[in-house]
């Protein structure tokens, strides 16, 4: 779960830059922001250890 969320993180900073530097910044926003939840969601742990 960490590595999708550090993929997603990744895919988060690398969408903004690309974006903004090819002049569509409101799909940079838009995309910055479904990948940054999605570092956000599996962040998070779902299952609970019963130890």
């Amino acid at each position: 779960m960490k590595t999708l969320m550090k993929l997603f993180f990744f895919l988060a900073a690398l969408s903004a830059i690309i974006f903004t530097v090819l002049g569509k910044a409101m799909l940079g926003i838009v995309c910055t922001s479904i990948f940054f939840a999605s570092a956000l969601f599996f962040s998070k742990p779902r299952f609970k250890n019963d130890e």
